[in-house]
């Protein structure tokens, strides 16, 4: 996007220099209620009551898609019943000023229309009121308040919701693509990190393993590779997703013991991978990402039940010296990958829908 004055080239330079908010605001400190001095994201509580500044937009919030370990936590909690789902998720969001969950450390993505935009996000963002957008960054940085849960789908994570929710200056934003669901959009913003590293790591035709391959983030992270023209195999108890979707070769195993995936593999005769996506939403999977990976692969960590001191500790184990990197949400074009990927793959995108369609759970 061009900077301000390619697109104002008739306004006065010391105007335009106005319009740009110092570090604090633009960090979103100023929606910090408590504690003082925090950053957003680790802050206990945010304001997403307060005026909207020149730096800032509001949008008028649709659906959140929270990330897989917290919506089975928060469900769970709640008993497994839609009534009480919503109303746990309201009282956090009252309580906190965002939906960030206290257990997990974590949140979802939100998808929403522009409801009202400062000066400066205006020029800034190149967006105008009415336009659907989804927010890149975790809502568990993101000022929020809802008014009530719509409906609930527990298959896709999926939370139907009206609210609105306060994009201060440095959160990403992305507008959602005319030609997809806006459902798919921002399921597949909320994981496309996962294929995103994948994506930027495979060799040309290496070859890759996604342990939890047949979630949303593992049926996105296999269309990346197979986008590279990798040989693809995806690991899950479950693997009639692989199947029906045809973007990996599927290899039924239980994540959880490393004996039984090595065998798994060695059965599929399948050698050390290039690429190990752990994107599984299970505790105790890090031994089988170490397993599959070759002795000098990478193995990306998504999942956010990954415990980072047990991925060395087994390493050392089996005496191997892969590159573990964290698959954050944000990389260059990250959004517009798995966008383009939900255009290709048209078996992954019915399977998505699928998910996000099921009639919703109730008491």
């Amino acid at each position: 996007m061009g900077s301000p004055e390619a697109l104002h080239p008739d306004r006065p330079p010391t105007e335009l220099g106005a319009l740009r908010p110092g570090w604090r605001e633009r960090l979103g400190l100023h929606r910090v209620l408590a504690p003082a001095g925090s950053l957003p994201q680790p802050a206990w509580r945010l304001d997403p009551h307060a005026p909207v500044r020149a730096s800032e937009l509001a949008v008028a919030v649709e659906r959140i898609s929270l990330d897989a370990v917290s919506f089975r936590r928060l469900w769970t909690d709640a008993g497994g019943g839609e009534r009480a789902f919503s109303r746990d998720l309201l009282a956090l969001v009252r309580a906190r000023g965002k939906a960030h969950n206290p257990d997990t450390d974590s949140g979802g993505t939100l998808l929403g229309r522009v409801a009202e935009l400062g000066e400066g996000a205006a020029v800034e963002r190149g967006l105008v009121t009415g336009d659907p957008v989804v927010v890149l960054a975790s809502t568990s940085a993101v000022p929020l308040a809802l008014e009530r849960v719509v409906a609930v789908h527990p298959d896709g994570a999926d939370v139907e919701v009206e609210g609105r929710a306060v994009v201060y200056a440095a959160l990403p934003i992305a507008r959602v693509p005319p030609d997809l669901d806006p459902r798919l959009v921002v399921a597949a913003a909320d994981v496309a990190g996962a294929p995103g590293l994948v994506h930027d790591l495979l060799p040309d035709g290496g070859v890759a393993v996604v342990i939890g391959a047949s979630g949303n983030a593992g049926l996105l992270a296999c269309a990346a590779a197979r986008d590279r023209g990798a040989r693809v195999v995806g690991i899950d108890r479950e693997v009639g997703p692989l199947v029906t979707t045809g973007v990996a070769e599927p290899v039924q195993a239980d994540a959880q013991d490393a004996v039984a995936v090595l065998e798994a593999l060695e059965a599929a005769g399948v050698p050390g991978a290039d690429v190990v996506a752990h994107v599984a939403t299970a505790p105790d999977c890090e031994a089988a990402a170490v397993a599959a990976v070759a002795a000098e692969g990478t193995i990306v960590l998504f999942s956010l039940a990954t415990s980072f001191q047990r991925c060395v500790n087994v390493a050392d184990v089996f005496g191997k010296r892969p590159r573990m990197l964290i698959a954050t949400a944000l990389r260059r074009h990250h959004a517009d990958l798995a966008f383009d990927l939900l255009r290709r793959f048209p078996a992954l995108r019915e399977e998505l829908g699928r998910r996000l369609s099921t009639t919703p759970r109730h008491d």
